[in-house]
């Protein structure tokens, strides 16, 4: 798993990219998340999904770790647009009931800036 990480408009957005398995590298996804919602008091979240290939049950772990992180502060996180293989695991899962999921990064931001955080 890759990741990137950028801020606009006072929204984090967040590019997961490859496999997302449980390689290790989502603590150190956890930790900057962390320190931007603790030190940057950022309360809102975009993950894109759509550079990602591949997702299993510690992937869907990770995701709502960083949906408690980010909502046990006060703000909101959605999803940008996974892959359909992932929307189908988010759908058995009934997980596709607790995150909101939008067609573009653009969508987020509109989305997010619209809600009180």
């Amino acid at each position: 798993m890759n990741f990137s990480i950028q801020v606009q408009a006072q929204t984090l957005l967040i590019a997961i990219e490859g496999k997302l398995l449980g390689d290790g590298t989502e603590l150190l996804l956890i930790d900057q998340l962390k320190t931007f919602i603790e030190e940057d008091e950022i309360r809102r979240v975009a993950v894109d999904l759509r550079p990602l290939a591949l997702l299993n049950s510690q992937g869907l772990n990770l995701l709502l770790r960083m949906l408690a992180k980010v909502r046990n502060r006060g703000g909101e996180l959605v999803l940008v647009r996974p892959p359909e293989n992932i929307q189908k695991l988010l759908l058995m899962t009934k997980l596709n009931a607790i995150f909101t999921i939008v067609d573009s990064p653009e969508a987020a931001i509109e989305l997010l800036e619209n809600l009180p955080v």
